[in-house]
């Protein structure tokens, strides 16, 4: 039915022809008929907790170093 100032549209979900005020423009963009529009997800909006990064007092693990001589063929 035609109404003043409404227009035809193309849903980009089922790409059927529409009129706008049957239709409603989803979190993303996309206008959409009345029947497919989804509200956006809640976890879609939370943030993940900080984590601390810096550790303190950090050093290096100590290092043990071979000299000459200290594995033989026998140790092997």
């Amino acid at each position: 039915m035609f109404r003043p100032g409404d227009y035809f549209v193309q849903c980009d979900i089922s790409g059927r022809k529409s009129l706008r005020s049957e239709c409603a423009r989803t979190w993303d963009g996309f206008i959409v008929r009345k029947e497919y529009y989804e509200t956006r997800q809640p976890l879609d909006l939370q943030r993940p907790p900080r984590a601390e990064r810096s550790v303190p007092d950090a050093r290096p693990e100590n290092e043990t170093f071979l000299n000459y001589g200290d594995v033989t063929a026998d140790d092997l």
